[in-house]
């Protein structure tokens, strides 16, 4: 009986998440963030998985001449 109690709270609290209480118009609800991090093995075998993915392979004069 109190794990049919606790499972239906779980889920109550669950759509209270999914649907947010109506407020304030020029407030917006947003997806939490989540951090991913990177497994050891993963970084042992490819080093390069570190360097920052979004990081311009051009040099400075070069990325100055593209635009």
């Amino acid at each position: 009986m109190e794990l049919d109690t606790a499972s239906q709270n779980l889920q109550l609290l669950r759509e209270n998440k999914r649907s947010p209480q109506p407020g304030n118009p020029q407030v917006t609800t947003r997806i939490p963030v989540n951090d991913l991090t990177v497994y050891p093995e993963l970084t042992t075998a490819l080093s390069s998985i570190e360097e920052d993915f979004f990081h311009s392979p051009l040099k400075e004069e070069e990325s100055k001449i593209a635009l």
